[in-house]
């Protein structure tokens, strides 16, 4: 009867518990629950809305909710994942952003969470904890694993140490500074991930990271790190998968050791200082590589491919070499087969199979390829179309600035539907372009052929390529017409570039769907006029028609596209006035008429706050200085040479303080040459020449300034005999080229520079 008695018992306590535990299982605690509320109200603070499935109702289990995951038998919270929760505002003002969207997070809200494993707070714009202690407090969660404070703006690591349980913690893009591996660090001998990147640790990696015994990955990728490879400390990772040191200022040698990390998968030494020969042994050592980028370094030496043979795991290999100090072997030993199927290789700025620039022949035993890049090697022979054929997976090809010719049947070309950039631009191409290259390469996003020597028309079937965005053809001997179906069928194109070849007839005569259209550039060319179908582009920001054979007048439409930042139309043969509708340019900042038939004065509304480069120079322009330019405060430039300008030089032209170009040579202007010039503290030339200016010269333009940068010293001082030389100085031809070659914001320096070099070697 005891006996059962005592089984009835048994039971009870049994299903009681069962009762218990099934209760938990289908319900979080209520503590945590409320934790989570508080938690929510940090993160909405002042008047947020995130996380709105956090629901106060009683009823509401949290364990259901976002962001949160609870373990099946226990109901306790084991993982909260708060990244991207905190809603960030937009404002055009740093110091306003800052203040809305930088804050602090009180870590004592976390302590309800006992079995708390993981915790994400990545990307929230955190500052760091409320209290100075924060990382201290969590260490009373003795089963947290892992933490992400990523993309945030933590400035500290003190008291992380004491969070002893930690496997993973990731830090990186936050605003930490100071030495690595620091005390902290170093007692987390439990580390398996640490990342550390893209913060502002200094100094040299310390011989301490070797306590880190159970370090699988660690990345201080681009930090402001020095000195060279802790081998002693280093090499002692032998559980070490991932090994991320790029953009930093590392140097010195690799050290032979790194070839004992059996288990390395990943080793990303690109953007540092590292030099010397890569040791013959290292790399085919490290039988787990699936990862391998060197590049931008100085190393030197040679570089057998061979010896990668045996790499069977290897997918990705990157080495862009400086200053062509590399040579890459690739044919030695002879009939080497590869165990290896690479998904990336990046070969560029080296010197491959030196003497004779044959294509790696390996490539032929690779099917699973998806980006080549082959650029600046100066391999030589036919162009290796034969890579798009073999592998159907191939996303990109550069094969940019080699010898390259074009194969005897370019028009083989195998049909490609996943290929998206292909650039063989620089090499030696002659003759056409395959006439169904865009059944061909049907979803091709950019295509860059130019600087070659091809020639005949544009292939039609370009049209077909509904997803290009950048077409450059530029550069090369192409003829005939745009084809209207790449005008019509092109409708992703926002870059297109056919500068410098033989194309004639109408730009766009006709309707066109570029409506996505941002920069044009058919500069060196035939044509003979624009058409209405250029209208339908308004997003377009850089209009460049320079030299061509376009008369008439603008087209008042122009002035519709609103968006354009830049408009060269310099050498045709336009006539008559401005169109009152550029007025509505307001965002233009490089306005170049010159070298055409324009007359009449500028509109007076043209008041372009934006305009930093006006260039107008031979054309018949008439009236006084435009008044308006005056309301162009940032303007840099100012060319108004060989018009038909009169009147005096006004004063308000002391306002555009950040003047540097001033050129007014071979107009109808008198008077004297005002002393408010002297205001224009940046001007670094001025050329008043062939006017009819009367007296003196202010003495202040004696210290004028030709620095290609405000801390430039290079300073002239000019007696009367050396400044009058410098209005007819011969630099109107470098001028004149240098503002044709290069792009608004680049052809200042560049003219400034070559000025200074006409002034050195005696010129003037």
């Amino acid at each position: 009867m005891e006996r059962s008695c005592n089984g009835a018992m048994l039971c009870f306590w049994a299903f009681f518990v069962l009762i218990i535990g099934s209760h938990q299982a289908f319900g979080c605690l209520t503590e945590e629950r409320n934790a989570l509320l508080l938690i929510k109200a940090e993160f909405n603070y002042p008047n947020y809305t995130s996380l709105p499935s956090w629901n106060a109702v009683d009823s509401s289990d949290c364990c259901a909710w976002e962001k949160i995951k609870c373990d099946g038998n226990t109901g306790r919270v084991i993982e909260i994942s708060l990244n991207f929760t905190r809603e960030y505002l937009e404002s055009y003002d740093s110091t306003v952003i800052n203040s809305i969207n930088v804050w602090s997070l009180n870590a004592s809200l976390f302590l309800p969470f006992k079995e708390l494993r993981s915790l994400d707070l990545s990307n929230n714009f955190l500052s760091g904890w409320t209290e100075t202690n924060g990382f201290k407090i969590l260490s009373s969660l003795g089963n947290l694993k892992s933490l992400d404070l990523h993309w945030n703006n933590f400035r500290t690591l003190k008291y992380v140490g004491t969070i002893s349980s930690l496997k993973a913690l990731d830090l990186g893009s936050n605003g930490l500074e100071g030495s690595f591996p620091n005390e902290e660090l170093t007692t987390l001998t439990n580390l398996e991930k640490l990342d550390l990147s893209v913060n502002y640790l200094n100094g040299s990696i310390s011989p301490s990271i070797g306590s880190l015994n159970f370090l699988k990955t660690l990345s201080l990728r681009n930090n402001h790190l020095v000195g060279s490879l802790p081998f002693e400390g280093l090499c002692k990772l032998k559980n070490i998968q991932e090994l991320d040191f790029s953009v930093n200022k590392l140097e010195g040698s690799l050290p032979l050791c790194l070839g004992n990390l059996k288990s390395l998968r990943l080793l990303d030494l690109s953007e540092n200082l590292f030099k010397g020969s890569i040791p013959h042994l290292l790399i085919p050592s490290l039988t787990s590589l699936e990862y391998l980028s060197l590049s931008n370094n100085r190393f030197g030496g040679l570089i057998s491919f061979g010896s990668f043979a045996n790499l069977s795991k290897l997918q990705v290999f990157k080495l862009e070499c400086s200053n062509y100090k590399v040579d890459i072997e690739t044919e030695y030993p002879p009939n080497w087969t590869p165990t290896f199927q690479l998904k990336i290789l990046q070969i560029s700025n080296c010197i491959v199979n030196r003497g004779s620039g044959v294509v790696p022949s390996f490539l032929s035993k690779q099917y699973d390829l998806r980006s080549v890049d082959l650029s600046n090697n100066a391999l030589r022979g036919y162009l290796p179309t034969w890579l798009i054929g073999t592998n159907d997976k191939l996303e990109a090809l550069n094969l940019m600035n080699n010898f390259f010719v074009v194969p005897r049947n370019l028009s083989s070309v195998h049909t490609n539907p996943n290929i998206y950039k292909l650039d063989i631009s620089a090499n030696t191409l002659r003759g056409r372009l395959p006439p169904k290259l865009g059944y061909l390469l049907p979803n091709l996003g950019i295509f860059n052929a130019s600087g070659n020597a091809l020639q005949g028309g544009i292939p039609k079937s370009i049209g077909q390529m509904k997803k290009l965005q950048l077409l450059d053809l530029s550069n090369n001997n192409f003829s005939g017409e745009i084809p209207n179906e790449l005008i019509m069928g092109c409708f992703s194109l926002t870059i297109l570039r056919l500068s410098n070849n033989s194309l004639h007839g109408q730009v766009f005569p006709r309707n066109s769907n570029l409506t996505e259209l941002y920069s044009l550039y058919l500069d060196d060319n035939h044509f003979d006029g624009i058409g209405r179908g250029l209208s339908f582009s308004n997003y377009l920001n850089t209009l460049s028609i320079r030299n061509n054979h376009i008369s008439g007048r603008l087209p008042s439409w122009i002035g519709n596209l609103s968006n354009l930042q830049t408009l060269t139309l310099s050498k045709n043969q336009f006539k008559g006035p401005i169109p009152t509708s550029f007025c509505n340019l307001n965002k233009l900042v490089f306005f170049d008429l010159s070298r055409n038939n324009f007359s009449g004065a500028m509109p007076s509304c043209f008041n372009q706050s934006s305009l930093r480069y006006i260039h107008l120079q031979g054309n018949g322009f008439t009236g006084s200085l435009p008044n308006v330019l005056a309301r162009s405060p940032d303007l840099v430039t100012l060319d108004l040479r060989d018009n038909h300008f009169f009147g005096t030089i006004p004063n308000w032209i002391s306002k555009l303080l950040k003047l540097r170009i001033l050129l007014l040579k071979g107009n109808n202007l008198h008077g004297y040459i005002p002393t408010q010039l002297c205001h224009l503290n940046k001007l670094g030339i001025a050329d008043l020449s062939r006017n009819r200016l009367s007296g003196s010269i202010p003495s202040c333009l004696k210290n004028i300034t030709l620095s290609e940068t405000e801390s430039d010293e290079f300073r002239l001082s000019y007696g009367w005999t050396q400044f009058r030389s410098l209005f007819t100085y011969s630099y109107e031809n470098k001028l004149d080229d240098i503002i044709t070659r290069f792009e608004p914001n680049q052809y200042e320096e560049e003219f400034i520079a070559a000025y200074r070099t006409t002034l050195h070697n005696g010129d003037l």
